[in-house]
């Protein structure tokens, strides 16, 4: 069962996980895709433009909640879910003794939409 995001109440899923040479972000619900050379950068990024986008539903006076349950673009939307898979295989490759959300080059989290109140 899906869960619909309002301005009032809501769950947003993001991962981060490294790609060549940086870091990319994706907010699930949002569309957000963020860049960065490290993960604390695209973390405040994510952040941001989720505090930005809340704001903005908020204040208007238009019903923009469809904004909270956009998906990312087709690539993006690929990338979030076969990241914890391509950070799996990065752990059994390097032998390390690790869950793939504790991975340094890959993190997953939600965050409720009350909490950015």
């Amino acid at each position: 069962m899906h869960i619909r995001n309002t301005k009032k109440q809501g769950v947003l899923h993001y991962r981060i996980f490294k790609w060549q040479n940086h870091y990319v972000g994706i907010c699930l619900e949002t569309g957000f895709v963020e860049e960065s050379v490290s993960i604390d950068a695209v973390r405040a990024k994510l952040t941001n433009g989720t505090v930005a986008l809340l704001r903005a539903v908020g204040m208007s006076k238009q019903n923009l909640e469809d904004s909270l349950n956009t998906r990312p673009p087709l690539k993006y939307h690929f990338f979030y879910h076969i990241a914890p898979l391509l950070a799996s295989i990065e752990m059994i490759r390097e032998g390390q003794d690790k869950s793939a959300t504790e991975l340094s080059s890959f993190i997953s989290f939600k965050r409720s939409i009350m909490s950015f109140a």
